[in-house]
């Protein structure tokens, strides 16, 4: 079918009426939300918008800074211990190549999760040596021969010729090498032990290097510490987006998570949902990994969930991967 100008206007001007009645309409029924006296709706807009690197304005041009600091303190993850007894974890000793992927599904939201038996095949590859530019989980999993991967730390930004570029925030070992940390810092150790067990805590490197940790990033919070999940005040400060997580059970089986958000068919997880999740299989220590624009998950060279970026995920520094 074909139009005459004056018909493409008229249709053009209808288009851009709708458009701005529908988010005319969008803006006035959070207006409306935002000062009822129901506040579970602001302080989880707040927490999920002050979770993210990129779109805090959305929490800053609505609600004051002091009220940002108040509905941050009331919502948050009280963790029960700060280090994990790796003596807890008895690794099983027949040999398992195996690799269980499954379907997650909940209220809300749908992910994957890997399972795998062997806790010795799984590692922290690096983009690169320096941390200069980052790269797609895909091609890091590719530089590495590995099987699979989910993103792991979390990442600070930085500028140069080639454009936003991706630094690890904090420490990084990748296979028994420390590629950045210093001895005067603490820092939230996720990794293994070189006896293949996994680890949470806070640690200096001079105690990192005396636990002879093999493979290490740095985020937070810690889900679950020897069998006691955190305390999660609220909605835990960290709103609904998407996640990724790690953990390990007893017997040394280790579980990765990633959960799509930002989406129609899933919207993402609270940090409470992700806990339930962990717990329900089995971790015994667990935690959040970066998330939002970040989580992405590679199995068999082929990205398995649906990052909320671009199909190809965004540029990591870091990842967990899993050897073949």
């Amino acid at each position: 079918m074909k139009y005459k100008i004056p018909e493409l206007k008229k249709i053009l001007i209808f288009s851009l009426l709708l458009m701005f009645f529908l988010t005319l309409y969008s803006v006035i029924a959070i207006a409306v939300l935002f000062h009822s006296s129901y506040t579970g709706f602001k302080e989880m807009w707040v927490t999920t918008a002050m979770s993210t690197m990129e779109h805090q304005y959305l929490a800053k041009m609505l609600v004051s800074d002091e009220e940002i600091a108040e509905i941050m303190e009331s919502n948050k993850v009280i963790q029960v211990g700060m280090n994990a007894k790796t003596s807890d974890i008895r690794i099983k000793k027949e040999a398992d190549s195996s690799i269980e992927k499954i379907d997650i599904r909940g209220k809300g939201y749908k992910g994957i999760m890997l399972v795998i038996p062997d806790p010795s095949r799984v590692f922290i590859g690096s983009a690169k040596a320096d941390q200069a530019k980052g790269m797609f989980l895909k091609d890091i999993v590719k530089k590495y021969d590995a099987v699979a991967g989910i993103n792991a730390g979390g990442f600070v930004n930085q500028s140069s010729k080639h454009g936003d570029s991706r630094e690890a925030d904090g420490l990084l070992i990748s296979e028994g090498v420390i590629l950045k940390g210093v001895d005067d810092l603490e820092y939230n150790v996720i990794g293994f032990t070189k006896d293949d067990k996994f680890i949470l805590g806070v640690y200096e490197l001079p105690k990192i290097k005396k636990l002879k940790i093999r493979d290490a990033v740095s985020f937070a919070p810690f889900l679950i510490v020897n069998g006691n999940p955190s305390k999660i005040i609220g909605n835990g400060g960290w709103g609904i987006n998407p996640r990724t997580a790690i953990g390990q059970r007893k017997d040394g089986t280790v579980l990765l998570l990633a959960i799509d958000g930002r989406q129609t068919g899933s919207v993402g997880a609270t940090i409470s949902q992700v806990q339930d999740i962990m717990i329900e299989y089995g971790a015994y220590n667990a935690t959040n990994l970066d998330g939002g624009s970040s989580t992405i998950m590679v199995y068999k060279d082929e990205i398995v969930n649906n990052p909320c970026s671009v199909a190809t995920g965004r540029f990591l520094p870091d990842a967990f991967l899993v050897r073949k």
